[in-house]
């Protein structure tokens, strides 16, 4: 009986510390699926900035190639300004894209740090909860063998 105590009492302990570590090998992992998705929102805005650039060139060539078509000097005037609006809203989109991306990545990283900390918590909690079992079982297997009250 009371080998049979013992045995439970260290596959109870056992368990309870796997389990704080799949704790922690579950936070290491979403840490790294947060960081492949952070690369992958760098990757998508890096592509959509290059289209963008792309983009605009196309249009600007072909404002250029209307002007002169129409004999208009596309160094002044109209076509210009057009030129000049052009690249204002392209930067615009830009600027505008960086700083969505920037948060949709700060969101990513932070939901992860979010469940790193709660699996951190849950962990600490898991080992103290095996550190008390087992001080709990000692003190009954003591008990049963009379060592103790």
């Amino acid at each position: 009986m009371i080998v049979g105590q013992v045995v439970g009492l260290a596959m109870s302990f056992a368990g309870q510390r796997q389990s704080a570590r799949q704790e922690e090998r579950v936070a290491d992992y979403n840490q790294e699926v947060a960081g492949a998705d952070v690369a992958a929102e760098q990757r998508a805005l890096a592509d959509e900035e290059e289209r963008l650039k792309r983009e605009k060139v196309a249009r600007l060539s072909s404002q250029q190639q209307a002007a002169a078509l129409s004999g208009v000097v596309p160094e002044e005037g109209s076509p210009l300004l057009a030129m000049e609006e052009t690249i204002f809203n392209v930067e615009r989109d830009l600027q505008t894209m960086r700083r969505e991306s920037g948060v949709r990545q700060a969101q990513i990283q932070n939901q992860a740090n979010i469940g790193s900390y709660q699996a951190s918590t849950r962990a600490a909690a898991k080992r103290t909860e095996a550190g008390s079992s087992l001080l709990q079982g000692s003190l009954t297997l003591g008990k049963s063998l009379g060592k103790f009250g």
